[in-house]
């Protein structure tokens, strides 16, 4: 074992989630992109085994409905449509030259 390296029991890494000590609830103050970003990993690698880690899973991902409300666009404004008159005549051109008629 390299010099300096502690060894970590692995008892010390185990957290029950169930423990009462866990279920307090706590306030957390996160952006919505760090919000979006944590809900995307959740939802991509969550694999719930058992109806009490359903319970958890479904509990903590409806603590993110807030996130996924789809952003609010702004009207779409009328595209500028230039007007058209059956009066002009088409332009030609010749080697990059406007020809007169």
């Amino acid at each position: 074992m390299p010099e300096g390296e502690q060894v970590i029991d692995e008892q010390q890494q185990v957290v029950n989630i169930f423990d009462p000590e866990f279920q307090e609830e706590i306030q957390l103050t996160l952006t919505k992109a760090q919000a979006l970003f944590i809900f995307r990993i959740l939802e991509a690698n969550i694999a719930p085994r058992g109806l009490q880690m359903v319970e958890f899973a479904y509990d903590l991902m409806k603590r993110f409905d807030g996130v996924m409300e789809p952003p609010s666009l702004p009207e779409p404004k009328e595209a500028f449509v230039a007007e058209e008159t059956a009066e002009e005549k088409p332009k030609i051109y010749k080697d990059n030259v406007l020809q007169e008629d």
